[in-house]
């Protein structure tokens, strides 16, 4: 099902996020090193008899004071944000590596950082959430002294992950929530996933991460949703030692459960598969675990899930995939891959994988 096609070395520590940017050409990595690095991950180094960075090494980005726990990329991909064991997010230039601005105001560590607001705006929004148990909403057309657009609050433990989507902004917690704004129906929902005890009173599961469909992930009315691919999320828990929940929005209902890796003590970011029924997620082995979400017929619970033993020599705390685009003629054979899926470890090193099907 996976099968390697380059091996980034360019961390000096634990990677702890990696993502393509919107086409699939390149990968970023981010890690405890407090670097950033910008790759062609289908060409070999300039000089790979003295270089063992294991592909094509574009860029290093520096400017954050601690480790680098996020990184969102515009879609035209001309700039980058990153945030943080610092309280500040960094917006960079992609081509010349200079940083354009500094975001300010949260009160503790940052987890998660994306763009907000449409192409034709150029992503002028950048949304942050934190340690702070808040999100902020920034406008980068405004001047850097200004204060945010509007602060969200109310959350009663750390923010684990933000994703914009469908004219909604989402919100996990490590209370156990999944928060909705719908800015065009000024309304706030909040899903709380089941907690797996007994009792009215159970604790529900810490949410530690979260993720949403690309735009051709297999509809939710083929799992018993209400609705298509856009009206679903994520979230990734503790519960029982690691689990990953498929929601329908409109309905706050779990439509499915992943279970079968590791997951205890990390926060591991999962991915769905485009053009697929697949999720991806890594495990605390060092695995890497997908499961298809229609074998069996069973919605309440997906089958047992296949597995990429010893991917990685330590934890995979982050996966992201992409449309098989530049991959398509790696690897000497002309090998087409439906898509690509790219893990980051905390053994140092990121991995792209061609999924074959």
């Amino acid at each position: 099902m996976l099968r390697e096609i380059s091996h980034l070395r360019g961390h000096s520590g634990a990677v702890q996020v990696g993502l393509f940017n919107a086409t699939g050409s390149y990968a970023l990595t981010g890690g405890v090193d407090r670097v950033i690095c910008l790759w062609n991950p289908y060409r070999p180094p300039y000089n790979s008899a003295t270089e063992d960075t294991g592909a094509l090494l574009l860029k290093r980005y520096r400017g954050h004071n601690m480790d680098v726990r996020d990184l969102a990329v515009a879609r035209d991909s001309s700039r980058i944000a990153s945030v943080g064991g610092d309280r500040f997010a960094v917006l960079w230039d992609v081509e010349s590596g200079e940083i354009l601005r500094k975001v300010y105001g949260h009160e503790s560590s940052l987890s998660s950082v994306r763009f907000g607001g449409s192409e034709n705006d150029g992503e002028s929004v950048l949304i942050t959430g934190g340690d702070d148990m808040c999100v902020r909403i920034s406008d980068l057309r405004s001047a850097p002294t200004r204060g945010p657009i509007t602060v969200l609050k109310g959350f009663r433990d750390k923010i684990t992950g933000v994703e914009a989507l469908g004219g909604c902004l989402l919100v996990s917690s490590m209370d156990g929530t999944v928060r909705t704004w719908d800015t065009r129906a000024a309304k706030v929902t909040s899903d709380m996933l089941p907690s797996g005890g007994e009792g009215v009173n159970s604790t529900p599961p810490p949410i530690t991460a979260l993720a949403i469909p690309p735009s051709d992930f297999l509809p939710v009315t083929a799992l018993g949703g209400g609705g298509a691919g856009s009206n679903v999320y994520l979230a990734g828990t503790t519960r029982g030692g690691g689990g990953l929940c498929l929601v329908d929005r409109p309905t706050s209902t779990v439509l499915s459960v992943c279970a079968g890796h590791t997951n205890e003590q990390y926060r591991l970011h999962p991915t769905m598969l485009p053009g697929h029924r697949w999720v991806a997620c890594g495990g605390e082995d060092g695995g890497i675990y997908l499961w298809d979400l229609l074998l069996g017929g069973d919605t309440s619970k997906a089958a047992s899930p296949e597995s990429r033993p010893e991917a990685h020599r330590r934890v995979v705390s982050h996966v992201d995939s992409k449309e098989s685009v530049a991959a398509a003629n790696v690897m000497g054979g002309g090998v087409h891959f439906s898509s690509v899926l790219l893990s980051s470890s905390h053994d140092s090193t990121s991995k792209v994988w061609g999924v074959v099907m």
